[in-house]
C-alpha cells in the first residue's frame, strides 16, 4: 500500500502480446458518450493502441468513479510482461483538490491545529481506502485475465 493513490505493478505471462491484446479486447467496450452502457455488456471500457492500453471499470449500478488502468505490453522470449499503472481519474483528482482548498480556506480557521490535522488525516484515509479497494479489484481481474 502506497501513501499516494497510485499503484504500479508488473504481470509476467506466457501469453503472446497478440493473445494479451485479444483477451483485453474481449472485456473492453469502446467509450460511450454520456455513459450509456448495456447492463450486461463487457465489464470495462477503454482503448488498446498497439502495445498500450487504457481502461476503466464501467460503473453499471452506481455513481462510482473507478480508477484508470494504463498498461504497456512488452514482448519477451517466452511470452510478455505487462506494466500496469492504476491511478484515480483526473476529474476525481481535481474535485478532491478543490474540496481540500475549500476546506482549508472556509473551515480550517475555526479549528485548532490538532483538530485540523485529525480531519485532514481522516479525509486522506478515506480517499486512500476507497482507491485501494478499487485498485485491488482491478489488479486481481487483470492477473486472472492474463494467467495462462
Amino acid at each position: 500500500m502506497s501513501f499516494l493513490p497510485f499503484e504500479t505493478f508488473t504481470i509476467t505471462t506466457n501469453l503472446t502480446p497478440d493473445e494479451v491484446r485479444r483477451r483485453l479486447s474481449d472485456v473492453i467496450e469502446s467509450p460511450q458518450p454520456l455513459g450509456f452502457w448495456s447492463p450486461f455488456g463487457k465489464p470495462y471500457e477503454g482503448e488498446i493502441s498497439g502495445d498500450n492500453f487504457e481502461i476503466k471499470k464501467i460503473p453499471r449500478f452506481s455513481k462510482a468513479m473507478p480508477p484508470v488502468v494504463q498498461g504497456k505490453i512488452i514482448p519477451e522470449a517466452l511470452g510478455c510482461k505487462i506494466i500496469v499503472e492504476i491511478k484515480p481519474p483526473l476529474g476525481i483528482t481535481i474535485i478532491s483538490t478543490l474540496f481540500l482548498i475549500f476546506f482549508l480556506v472556509m473551515i480550517a480557521g475555526s479549528m485548532s491545529g490538532m483538530e485540523l490535522i485529525f480531519v485532514l488525516f481522516l479525509l486522506y484515509c478515506i480517499i486512500l481506502i476507497l482507491f485501494e479497494t478499487e485498485a485491488e479489484r482491478d489488479k486481481k481481474f487483470l492477473e486472472n485475465l492474463f494467467s495462462s
